[in-house]
């Protein structure tokens, strides 16, 4: 059975926020600054009218309403799913990383 995307969990989760909105407060909540520029613009500026993001110089950074509000998007079935994701690769990597895969042709 297919997992649904992430985008059906954000638009369910957080009906206020548009995708791009919250790809950046996931970036910002990474501590990450964010620049107004290119297809960023409209976005941030509309976060920053939300409250969710500050201007601070040149970029704009998270407040803690952003916080909060990314921390309702990211629910904890969004975080189990990327652990199972995350385990699943490792499963499969893990002869390349712990060196007893078999040598390429």
């Amino acid at each position: 059975m297919a997992l649904p995307s992430m985008t059906v969990f954000a638009k369910s989760v957080a009906p206020s926020l548009t995708d791009l909105e919250a790809v950046i407060l996931s970036i910002c909540a990474s501590d990450e600054d964010m620049l107004a520029i290119g297809s960023w613009e409209a976005p941030v500026k509309s976060l920053a009218v939300k409250g969710l993001l500050v201007k601070v110089g040149n970029g704009y950074r998270i407040t803690e309403t952003g916080r909060a509000a990314f921390d309702q998007y990211e629910t904890d079935e969004m975080r189990g799913m990327v652990r199972e994701h995350n385990a699943r690769l490792a499963e499969r990597d893990a002869p390349v990383i712990d060196g007893t895969a078999e040598e390429c042709p």
